[in-house]
């Protein structure tokens, strides 16, 4: 910290530039690497605060496919035919971890699978069925394993919020000592 001071008395000697209380002030809040070094700890806390709490981000799924087969076959009584089974499938859902570890989530799936019938011996005989299918799911999972109270389940949320209010505190302790620093300088 002396050494900051004298380096700044240093350079307003060089430079021959007269400063003020308040200019003296000021430059040691913006010269002083340890309070630059406070607020990226405050940065980076922040960080650690936002990454946790995106444990509890409901997320959004969402998928599209698109199947297609083709058999030959045989039955005894009717003879060969081909079958083609084809069609879209749409599933839709999301997902949400609760504070009480509980993870919840739904999804909606819909699909629309044709299938076509043709005999090879008689090519006047077809037939198509063509079903839609709606499911809808919705699953509920708590770990065993874990705690259910909410405060067990926030540990990491609550450290980080726990290092970020020590990370300002520092910062704040770090300037309120330069500018004492300073002003005892001057």
């Amino acid at each position: 910290m002396i050494t900051l001071l004298l380096s700044l008395l240093s350079i307003a000697q060089a430079n021959e530039l007269s400063l003020n209380y308040q200019q003296a002030l000021d430059l040691a809040l913006e010269q002083n690497p340890q309070i630059q070094d406070a607020r990226w700890s405050i940065d980076g806390a922040e960080a650690a605060v936002m990454s946790a709490k995106a444990l509890f981000d409901p997320t959004l799924n969402f998928s599209a496919g698109q199947n297609r087969n083709t058999r030959q076959q045989f039955f005894a009584g009717i003879g060969a035919f081909n079958s083609e089974n084809f069609g879209p499938t749409v599933t839709i859902g999301g997902r949400t971890t609760l504070p009480t570890g509980t993870t919840l989530s739904v999804d909606w799936t819909t699909s629309r699978n044709t299938s076509l019938f043709t005999s090879q011996e008689f090519s006047e005989v077809q037939q198509e069925i063509s079903p839609i299918d709606t499911t809808l799911t919705m699953t509920l999972t708590q770990s065993m394993l874990q705690g259910f109270k909410s405060q067990y389940n926030k540990q990491q949320l609550n450290t980080a919020q726990r290092n970020l209010d020590t990370s300002e505190l520092t910062a704040m302790e770090t300037i309120q000592q330069s500018l004492a620093d300073t002003a005892t300088a001057y």
